[in-house]
C-alpha cells in the first residue's frame, strides 16, 4: 500500500500521475503511478549518486 508523497516528491514523471511512494531506501525511491488509460504502474527514481554510478559503468562498457 502507498503512503502519500513527501513535500518536494514530482507530482508527475513524464506521462505519469503519482499517486504515492511505495518504498525507499539507499537505491532510491519507489513511486506508484498511474497512466492516462488509469493503468497502474511501480516507478523506481534513482538517487543522483546511484544514476552517476550506473552512468559510469555504461560508459565504460561501450568504450
Amino acid at each position: 500500500m502507498a503512503t502519500a508523497l513527501l513535500d518536494g516528491d514530482p507530482q508527475r514523471l513524464g506521462p505519469y500521475r503519482l499517486a504515492g511512494r511505495l518504498g525507499a531506501g539507499g537505491q532510491g525511491v519507489v513511486y506508484e503511478a498511474c497512466t492516462e488509460d488509469a493503468r497502474r504502474v511501480a516507478i523506481k527514481v534513482l538517487h543522483s549518486d546511484q544514476a552517476a554510478q550506473l552512468g559510469r559503468g555504461r560508459q565504460s562498457r561501450s568504450g
